[in-house]
């Protein structure tokens, strides 16, 4: 119950920070479109048999997006330079996650999705498929640390 019940209020926050104000008929629609897709979507939870997605912490969250921006400032610098460089080259690879939990794996293919230079093609569990530029194995090596080492830290930090 604590789950849908902060599934709402953060429904209800995301639905006035997206329409940018705050009146009757703001809070209305805003009650009735977080009320029913709270419902829809514990009655597809129980229909599919799914259990509902464990989320981190707020902290852990907060860490992770602090990560994120880094490594896209980061890879946005590199990738100028590839850019300029006129390099090209890009390497398929796989990247078997420590991290387990569904959530967490959406969240670090994102943001290997959202670094300049990488995409994630697809994922199978806790294992990804990336594209991503890099001219050598060493450069393959160097993307795939970030994402084990800097990308899930926050979800494996106290976990073990």
């Amino acid at each position: 119950m604590l789950n849908k019940v902060a599934l709402f209020f953060s429904l209800m926050i995301f639905w006035f920070v997206l329409n940018g104000g705050f009146d009757v008929r703001q809070f209305v629609s805003a009650l009735f479109c977080s009320g029913f897709t709270v419902y829809v979507t514990s009655e597809l939870f129980k229909r599919s048999g799914s259990q509902p997605v464990r989320i981190p912490s707020f902290w852990r969250i907060v860490w992770f997006v602090g990560i994120v921006f880094k490594e896209i400032f980061i890879a946005a610098y590199a990738h100028i330079l590839r850019i300029i460089s006129g390099e090209d080259t890009a390497k398929i690879f796989r990247v078997h996650l420590d991290v387990t939990d569904e959530f967490a794996v959406a969240m670090i293919a994102n943001a290997i999705t959202l670094t300049p230079g990488t995409i994630t093609l697809g994922m199978d569990g806790n294992k990804l498929v990336v594209v991503g530029y890099a001219k050598n194995k060493e450069e393959v090596k160097d993307i795939k640390s970030t994402i084990l080492v800097d990308f899930q830290k926050p979800f494996l930090w106290g976990a073990r």
